[in-house]
């Protein structure tokens, strides 16, 4: 994930975590929403559905500083 989208600047790519599957993946996300989800959440987690399992707000992003 990382090598495909290293060419996007718009893009960033995180680490995260699904806590129902227990899988750990790289996500690509926009670069202004990454910033709008982690400025709109409470502890600087976002919580987004998981590819692989399917489960709503089970895959944990943690905010990069």
């Amino acid at each position: 994930m990382r090598f495909q989208i290293r060419s996007y600047a718009d893009t960033v790519a995180l680490e995260s975590h699904c806590i129902i599957c227990d899988n750990f993946m790289t996500v690509g996300l926009d670069l202004l929403d990454y910033r709008k989800k982690i400025m709109n959440s409470d502890f600087g987690i976002i919580n987004l559905a998981c590819p692989v399992c399917g489960m709503n707000d089970s895959l944990y992003l943690v905010e990069v500083l």
